[in-house]
């Protein structure tokens, strides 16, 4: 679901107000920039639905003194540090943010510009002219995924739940969401040297997906119901309808896509005695038949939690069944920045025809003030007569 938000944070974006960003600068758990924040001259934040490491950040930090300019041990160093982004707005005496991302530094690049001068004494000089360093980085799942493991290993847990929070303690923070029953980890189950991986396919025993939060903290989203991928408009009740006062909608575009199509899908699991286990699911009719004009196109799905055909056969089933749903056509639309949605978050759109809902499977939010980017998808039958 959105953000928590005051109802004056979500009234402001309907009229006059300023989009503020702050972003900070952590390194082993102390704060090394200072009050409000690094000088952020451009940038955004990107969040796109299923994928393992969900998050992207570019930042322009603007240093026209040399002060960030990036160290080993330093501020922007990609070698531990972190950048906190939250994003808000300002509207009078309301000055309310909210947390983006925790955003481990990836690449930091530094541009310097100098000119030279002859000295009155006699000789040359350099003199600054100002410096800006481009900062990229993703979310804590870069920090799961670097941490490989040193040899082929089992679990040590015996069920789930208790084997993610073993795999990741002292990697990441981890939250195990309330209500979720934890079960027994299948038989058979070795982890290679991709820690991200091994979490991700103990997931999938449960219906879940792990993603990193706003918080900067693992989580469990159960499949289809947040994160959904595309999941058309039949995910939830909407959290927010975007505004069109004073043209707040921008662009409203369609987007199909036929690297993002399937037509089958071949899941790959292991049986009990090491044999390898394969389940097909296939479109049999419609555009996208297999065999049809558009071929054979399969999604392949491989994991060690499968370990019987029955499993197998199940999983390609469901996978197909949500591969057909994340079909659904996508809406880019360039609106107002309203920095308290997520990923998975039912939006209504309003189109001349009347309103549609659909669900953000991917945002941009930038840093600086300017229109945010969605990208939403909705089901196709009720794109007919929007335009």
């Amino acid at each position: 679901m959105m953000q928590a938000v005051s109802t004056n944070f979500l009234n402001a974006l309907l009229g006059s107000h300023q989009p503020i960003a702050r972003v900070d600068a952590w390194r082993d758990g102390q704060l090394l920039s200072p009050d409000p924040g690094l000088p952020i001259s451009d940038g955004s934040v990107t969040i796109t639905a299923g994928q393992a490491i969900r998050t992207a950040l570019a930042a322009t930090v603007a240093d026209p003194d040399g002060v960030w300019i990036p160290q080993a041990d330093g501020a922007l160093s990609p070698y531990g540090s972190e950048l906190h982004v939250s994003l808000g707005v300002q509207a009078g005496t309301l000055v309310e943010l909210v947390s983006m991302c925790w955003s481990p530094i990836t690449v930091s690049t530094t541009s310097e510009r100098w000119q030279t001068y002859h000295k009155p004494t006699g000789g040359m000089a350099l003199v600054s002219r100002g410096q800006a360093t481009q900062v990229t980085g993703t979310d804590r799942a870069q920090i799961i995924a670097a941490a490989r493991f040193m040899a082929r290993t089992q679990p040590v847990a015996a069920t789930v739940l208790v084997e993610i929070g073993q795999l990741l303690q002292g990697v990441v923070p981890w939250h195990a969401p309330a209500g979720l029953a934890d079960v027994a980890i299948p038989s058979g189950i070795t982890y290679d040297d991709d820690r991200l991986k091994a979490v991700g396919d103990l997931a999938a025993v449960l219906n879940c997906d792990v993603i990193l939060d706003s918080s900067g903290t693992a989580t469990l989203i159960t499949r289809g119901e947040t994160d959904t991928g595309g999941q058309g408009g039949a995910a939830g009740q909407s959290v927010w309808t975007i505004p069109v006062r004073g043209g707040a909608v921008v662009t409203f575009d369609r987007e199909l896509n036929a690297d993002a199509t399937y037509n089958g899908v071949i899941v790959r699991g292991t049986a009990f005695n090491g044999a390898t286990l394969v389940g097909q699911a296939v479109i049999t009719e419609g555009p996208l038949a297999w065999n049809g004009p558009f071929g054979q196109v399969p999604y392949f799905v491989t994991s060690a939690t499968y370990g019987t055909q029955a499993q197998v056969d199940s999983a390609a089933k469901d996978e197909l069944a949500r591969l057909i749903v994340q079909r659904s056509q996508i809406v880019v639309i360039s609106c107002v920045s309203n920095p308290a949605l997520e990923i998975g978050d039912t939006v209504t759109i309003p189109a001349p025809h009347g309103n549609v809902d659909g669900v953000i499977v991917a945002a941009q939010w930038p840093l600086t003030p300017a229109p945010m980017q969605l990208s939403v998808s909705v089901n196709a039958d009720e794109l007919e007569g929007v335009s």
